[in-house]
């Protein structure tokens, strides 16, 4: 990391999985940024499914695997949080409340913290969507191919980054 940068200093705590927040905080790492990546026990699909993708999107990351089920999970996630400037989650509201995760909660962990929230859909941030869905709903899909290009995630990935940046930069 380099001390000239624009984000050198500040903190991310990623929550995201899949493509658009890692690569969200890739951006921001490419900035200066230190991002901390937390995953559920099982991983990141994304691993599993384009290891190489997965390991570029995360080579600037610390990864840690934290289960926010566990108790001690929730504790080292509000440590974490606590430290933290920026919180990057791709999860529904609804999904971050059966975890204990609100916003009065992250207010008061640290009235100071920034978050990003990917959602399919900032008009129904609670209905479930990925990119697949989103090109196919616009024609861009043909049969059963996959695209060559993951759109909706990589432009996702590049609002979220510019978002966090206005909210960090102010």
């Amino acid at each position: 990391m380099q001390d000239d940068l624009p984000l050198s200093g500040l903190r991310a705590i990623c929550m995201a999985i899949n493509v658009p927040g890692p690569a969200a905080a890739a951006i921001l790492a490419a900035q200066g940024m230190e991002i901390i990546k937390i995953e559920p026990p099982a991983g990141d699909l994304t691993g599993h499914a384009m290891p190489g993708w997965y390991a570029e999107l995360n080579r600037a990351a610390t990864v840690e695997t934290v289960d926010l089920r566990a108790d001690d999970g929730k504790a080292r996630f509000q440590k974490l949080l606590r430290g933290a400037d920026l919180l990057i989650s791709s999860h529904r509201r609804t999904a971050l409340a059966r975890l204990g995760i609100t916003v009065p909660e992250l207010a008061a962990l640290n009235p100071a913290l920034c978050w990003v929230e990917i959602v399919g859909d900032t008009q129904a941030p609670d209905v479930p969507g990925h990119d697949l869905t989103y090109q196919a709903a616009v024609g861009l899909l043909q049969g059963e191919a996959m695209p060559r290009t993951l759109i909706a995630d990589l432009a996702g990935a590049e609002a979220a980054a510019g978002a966090a940046a206005a909210l960090l930069l102010g």
